[in-house]
């Protein structure tokens, strides 16, 4: 099956969607930063550090064979700005008795959750 790369134009409508997204929600704390590579496994991705109030997320250049449409950058750039909201919860459940695996399951869940009431 034929490989999806995504633009430089695709990459900022992606950027302007996560944009428009932490203003929506009020995320106005942290320092946020985009990066365009080629990622393995994953449309997108999403790295926080809490001390630092600093957000990086990449698109990647390689879709596989998921069609780029506005609306999948769209959704894709808000699932992972949703990352970033729970960076702090995500934080402190990795300090605790649960299994990474167990964690990173129940993130995903409440990241499906809430892009489905989120504005």
């Amino acid at each position: 099956m034929k490989s999806e790369r995504t633009t430089s134009s695709d990459f900022e409508r992606f950027k302007e969607h996560a944009i428009q997204a932490f203003r929506a929600w009020g995320v106005d704390d942290w320092d946020i930063r985009f990066k365009h590579q080629r990622l393995s496994g994953a449309m997108a991705n999403c790295s926080t550090d809490l001390t630092g109030r600093m957000a990086r997320l990449r698109l990647s250049t390689d879709f596989g064979p998921n069609p780029i449409t506005d609306a999948i950058l769209r959704d894709t750039a808000r699932h992972e700005a949703v990352h970033v909201l729970l960076a702090q919860v995500t934080n402190i459940g990795n300090s605790r008795w649960a299994t990474e695996d167990e964690f990173k399951a129940a993130e995903e869940a409440l990241v499906q959750r809430l892009l489905r009431v989120l504005p």
